[in-house]
């Protein structure tokens, strides 16, 4: 998880399908309404259309668990 905020950086490790996958989870949390035919387009250089939308869906299921463990004022025990 190290590095994990700055998977952007030209001197990230992360390889180049990893930080397609990490901006389209960004963007997904960050600004839906702005995916557009590029991102897709990038996207498509690594992976199946199949493959997207299994990443879309495993982004946005994350993303709904953590609002509701949020909405719903659940935090880790205490030496988790």
């Amino acid at each position: 998880m190290e590095g994990i905020a700055r998977w952007g950086d030209t001197n990230s490790r992360f390889a180049p399908a990893e930080k397609a996958a990490l901006s389209y989870a960004e963007r997904l949390f960050v600004d839906h309404a702005n995916i557009d035919r590029e991102m897709f387009d990038g996207l498509q250089q690594w992976f199946t259309t199949e493959q997207i939308v299994e990443l879309g869906w495993a982004i946005a299921s994350y993303m709904a668990y953590g609002r509701l463990i949020h909405a719903f004022g659940l935090r880790p025990a205490e030496g988790s």
